[in-house]
């Protein structure tokens, strides 16, 4: 007969490598044949564990590249945000997209593409300095954390970085394919106080760099938000009067009297 039974649990790794198993140990207290006794039960929960494991780096990782995800680049630039707050650092977000990248998709096709972008996202680790994160946003783009920055104009060095590792072709089943990239970047206190606003005023100084015609850098100033600001406003306008038909066309004959 059992009596008085208490039981524990966890679970412990075992072994070494690619040996190492992950186990699921419960031991139960017990009297049985009024005997003290001790029964353990073990089970092997080493897929289990590698399931889990698995599903949380999906989590914070980019499936196609292995980078960092969106979420995991939030979640680390509000960590060096607070240790610059108390530090009194300067840190930079670059925002960097690759130059009509869906005019190469739609030449090489999706695989190549893809393979494009694992190059690139290699190219990007190898171009920023040890302490630095690079992160994809999605699609052809890829965000950049840059602590320790000794000044602002420290960021304008790092974007050239950026830009070199783009100036030696990429070769996919050997063809060469030469791409550039537009970069923008906020600077941390002057441009944002937070992650958020860090971003999208990195996105607007991008926005200026392709506008400025590409393969370039801009580092975000206040007047980029008046400037996006009336240009959204515009494209929405003519939207609506296109849609509306409240356009006018008058034709002017050109003639040459020779």
């Amino acid at each position: 007969m059992i009596g008085d039974a208490r039981a524990q649990r966890g679970e412990v790794p075992f072994g070494d490598g690619d040996a190492r198993r992950h186990l699921d140990v419960t031991a139960t207290q017990m009297v049985w044949r009024d005997q003290d006794t001790i029964c353990v039960m073990i089970r092997d929960v080493t897929a289990r564990h590698a399931e889990a494991e698995r599903n949380r780096h999906l989590a914070w990782h980019d499936q196609l590249t292995g980078l960092p995800n969106r979420t995991a680049f939030q979640d680390r630039l509000r960590g060096a945000l607070a240790e610059a707050a108390v530090r009194g650092e300067v840190l930079g977000v670059a925002f960097v997209d690759v130059d009509q990248f869906k005019n190469v998709n739609d030449i090489v096709g999706h695989d190549v593409a893809d393979r494009l972008l694992v190059d690139v996202a290699t190219r990007l680790r190898e171009g920023v300095r040890g302490g630095d994160v690079v992160a994809r946003q999605g699609g052809d783009e890829f965000l950049l954390l840059l602590p320790n920055l000794g000044r602002r104009a420290d960021a304008a060095g790092l974007a050239e970085r950026v830009l070199a590792v783009f100036r030696s072709p990429f070769v996919v089943e050997g063809r060469e394919i030469q791409l550039t990239a537009s970069i923008g970047i906020a600077v941390y206190p002057d441009d944002g106080r937070d992650a958020a606003e860090l971003v999208k005023h990195a996105d607007m100084a991008m926005f200026q760099a392709k506008e400025a015609g590409r393969d370039g850098w801009q580092l975000y100033d206040s007047a980029m938000r008046e400037r996006t600001a009336r240009l959204v406003e515009t494209r929405t306008r003519l939207t609506h009067a296109l849609e509306r038909g409240e356009f006018l066309l008058h034709y002017q004959p050109q003639v040459d009297l020779r």
